[in-house]
């Protein structure tokens, strides 16, 4: 795989098929490889995934600059500038959409559309739909990643995700299980204290096509922020998909049909 070295940072990313340029992020906790299991292949499309600072295979300390939306918007614009791609279409998922969003704030004019997929932030730090991510890295900041995994399902917040949402809670203890930066508790704590963007009035200047995707049955990603999104930029679209809870495979195959279908149309 190609590599990138930024700002101290070695960044992991990969990209496959042609055509036009879509720059997809993964969300808090997550990977590319994540990211390749959702998009998967787009015929007509060069999609170019990459691991976030902090996150995946990407290497290095993230105190060399700011951890948050705008240093990683930027790490996203350096991956372009890698791949040699002057725009694309830029999206993401959870943290990823609200990567784009930054992205689009301080690069507007290398975006040619943009994908918002389970938005999970608005203009607001610390929101309440992620309360159980800061708990869990006050736990992996006070005991350490391999204590802390053990006492994740004695958090109360958790322990009520996993009885009514079991599939949202192994997702994310899967990424926990998963992460290999050892600064975990320190990367979950500065994402969370960051917001995509600061007014809702920046975003009625945003003129190129938005797709936003939501589901229902998702306390990490509520339906209402992707609502919001919508009403407030011009011409976005909305689409609802199946949410994991009701079934992993149909929430898969809804994410691909409809970003296959807004592809399209551009």
């Amino acid at each position: 795989m190609p590599y990138l070295e930024r700002n101290g940072l070695k960044f992991n990313f990969e990209e496959f098929g042609s055509g036009v340029p879509l720059i997809f992020s993964h969300g808090l906790g997550g990977n590319l490889t994540q990211a390749r299991e959702l998009i998967g292949p787009m015929n007509g499309f060069r999609v170019i995934l990459y691991d976030n600072r902090g996150h995946g295979e990407t290497t290095g300390d993230p105190d060399h600059s700011p951890l948050n939306f705008e240093s990683m918007a930027d790490d996203m614009a350096a991956v372009l500038d890698r791949a040699g791609v002057p725009s694309a279409v830029v999206g993401g998922v959870s943290m990823g959409a609200g990567i784009s969003i930054a992205f689009w704030r301080r690069h507007p004019e290398r975006v040619r559309a943009l994908i918002l997929s389970r938005p999970a932030w608005l203009n607001s730090p610390y929101p309440a739909n992620l309360e159980v991510l800061g708990e869990i890295s006050r736990l992996f900041g006070e005991l350490g990643a391999a204590a802390a995994l053990a006492k994740v399902e004695e958090i109360d917040a958790f322990a009520a995700l996993r009885r009514s949402y079991p599939e949202t809670a192994q997702a994310l203890m899967q990424n926990l299980q998963n992460a290999r930066d050892a600064n975990i508790a320190k990367v979950y704590r500065s994402i969370l204290a960051s917001v995509p963007f600061e007014d809702f009035g920046e975003l009625r200047s945003i003129r190129v096509p938005v797709l936003v995707l939501a589901n229902h049955d998702d306390p990490i990603h509520p339906f209402e922020l992707a609502a919001r999104l919508v009403a407030t930029i011009p011409g976005a679209i909305l689409r609802e998909f199946p949410s994991k809870h009701q079934s992993v495979e149909e929430h898969q195959q809804g994410f691909r049909l409809n970003v296959t279908n807004f592809l399209r149309s551009l």
